[in-house]
């Protein structure tokens, strides 16, 4: 009788398991994260102020993307989560303007 290979069945194994990684990715679908989530990022840590920034790449074809959700304790730290939020997004990551219009150098 022979003896089973276990090195290639365990290869064999291995790429089974990355794929399925890999698919689950790609059926995952991306959502908005909620403001509730960084709110309950602010209160379990401590933060007045809570900018999550999330993306999504190397899918393809798609999904791929971006999402910053930011949370602020009151509307102070709000606006200020906001506005962080907001030169992260349209200054570092390059995004268009709510109007279509790119962002000026």
């Amino acid at each position: 009788m022979q003896k089973p290979n276990t090195a290639s069945n365990d290869a064999f194994s291995k790429n089974v398991a990355e794929a399925a990684v890999k698919l689950n990715e790609i059926l995952t679908p991306i959502k908005p994260i909620p403001i509730s989530a960084a709110e309950e990022i602010a209160k379990k840590y401590g933060y007045h102020q809570v900018v999550v920034i999330a993306r999504r790449v190397g899918e393809n074809p798609m999904p791929c993307g971006e999402h910053v959700t930011t949370y602020g304790v009151n509307k102070k730290h709000c606006a200020a989560a906001a506005q962080i939020g907001n030169f992260l997004k349209f200054k570092i990551m390059k995004w268009s303007k709510p109007d279509g219009t790119a962002n000026a150098e």
